[in-house]
């Protein structure tokens, strides 16, 4: 089954973002099993007080700064973001993770509003408690595309050609979608081309296996194979019962496509890194080192029984905005591996990496562990 894009239509600039917050907080009894009434003695009874705890929930008390993505402004391209936001008990962000993102360059955007975002912090009984809180996030145009607008779709009703057990009443959702990886050396060299990827989601709409039908390099396959193993779905279903589903999607490499995740930062590290005084510095000339704000842990690809500890090296570079640019696999025992680890820690965001100072691009090396 084939994900197509929605056509789309060039629309106006304008957009609006809409950021709520919801929080509860629930005390949880155990149930006991019930007992025969009996007789007591009222000199025997020990009245039970009822505690009564006054919660205050957290408060936005100024949202962080956040922009439509260009790339989707561009083409009219909409969507909904969730966030949970773990809130400190000095109601600072402690950390985020991505419930719902239709594009990488959303998340970023949304990420990046909701570590910039101060709350009050939520408090039991006057205490300080820490909270998690879901924010969602809304990016619409000004205008409505009667086809569709969302960045990835799947078709409403299946082909005919479809297998029976494969024939759903409602499509699965594509909840997450993480971006693809460039291979740093194809697109030094201008390199483009393309990969087709199927893969298979069970019941939980979970991916289960995924295959490079075609690619026009074998990095481009791997790429592509690594950035479907990331994403999430919710499962289609058909009478109401969850069914599993095969899909295939194409994806092109080229610096023209809004897909692979270029801002004006790639473009000036690839000049810098072509430049014979670059400006890029190593790690032991920042001023400290830059904390990692947000981490979205890589997908293992390798099957649980077939699964053996292995540390997966890749060097990246920390832009002037903290984001991270060309993640490459420096050394890797599995492959795939390999390609999830990079795919992983391109949506990675650190402190601002400065030198006395000034924010600067920087080299770095990391091992990510699998077990």
């Amino acid at each position: 089954m084939q994900i197509d894009r929605q056509s789309v239509k060039k629309l106006s600039r304008f957009f609006w973002a809409s950021l709520l917050v919801s929080a509860s907080a629930h005390a949880i009894g155990q149930a006991e099993k019930p007992v025969e009434s009996t007789a007591l003695d009222s000199a025997s009874v020990v009245e039970i007080q009822q505690n009564k705890s006054v919660t205050v929930g957290v408060k936005i008390i100024e949202a962080g700064p956040i922009a439509y993505p260009k790339n989707m402004q561009r083409w009219g391209l909409e969507g909904r973001g969730v966030l949970d936001v773990i809130v400190a008990t000095d109601g600072t962000v402690k950390s985020v993770k991505v419930i719902e993102s239709p594009h990488p360059a959303f998340e970023v955007a949304i990420v990046r509003s909701a570590l910039a975002t101060k709350f009050s912090p939520s408090t039991i009984n006057g205490v300080p408690t820490e909270i998690s809180v879901n924010i969602p996030y809304s990016f619409r145009t000004d205008r409505t595309n009667p086809d569709g607008s969302t960045p990835f779709s799947f078709p409403k009703k299946p082909n005919a050609s479809v297998a029976p057990e494969l024939q759903y009443d409602t499509p699965p959702i594509i909840k997450v979608v993480a971006p693809v990886v460039y291979p740093r050396e194809l697109l030094r060299s201008n390199t483009v081309g393309s990969a087709t990827v199927a893969a298979r989601l069970d019941t939980k709409g979970r991916i289960v296996a995924v295959q490079v039908l075609e690619a026009t390099h074998p990095d481009f396959g791997e790429a592509t194979k690594a950035m479907i193993d990331a994403w999430e779905f919710k499962p289609a279903t058909k009478g109401q019962v969850a069914i599993e589903n095969v899909f295939k999607i194409k994806q092109w490499f080229s610096r023209k496509e809004f897909d692979t995740g270029f801002n004006r930062r790639t473009y000036v590290l690839l000049d810098e890194l072509d430049s014979r005084n670059s400006d890029v510095v190593e790690m032991d000339k920042l001023d400290a080192k830059p904390k990692l704000l947000f981490q979205p842990a890589p997908f293992d690809p390798v099957v649980a029984s077939e699964s053996k500890e292995e540390d997966v090296v890749i060097e990246f570079f920390i832009d002037p905005d903290g984001g991270v640019q060309l993640p490459k696999v420096v050394s890797a025992a599995t492959t795939s591996r390999g390609w999830a680890a990079a795919t992983a820690l391109k949506r990675w965001i650190f402190e601002v990496p400065k030198v006395k100072g000034k924010p600067v691009y920087v080299r770095r090396e990391l091992a990510i562990g699998f077990k």
